[in-house]
């Protein structure tokens, strides 16, 4: 192989800049991989489920308020 700082750029050459391409975090598989709450916080009702389409935290929504 040439020494890249002569020969012009090649597609066979390119390589992704040193910690540029880092391994996805894989949470909640066991209590050391950031298992149990798997970055969601400790309690809450984001932390225990998803919140249903169209919910207003208790307020009456907007589909029931209209006639």
């Amino acid at each position: 192989m040439t020494d890249s700082n002569q020969s012009p750029l090649k597609l066979h050459d390119l390589r992704p800049a040193p910690g540029s391409k880092t391994a996805r975090t894989r949470v909640g598989r066991g209590e050391a991989s950031k298992g149990k709450t798997a970055g969601r916080g400790t309690k809450g009702t984001k932390a225990r489920n998803t919140v249903p389409f169209g919910f207003e935290g208790g307020q009456m929504p907007l589909h029931m308020r209209l006639p």
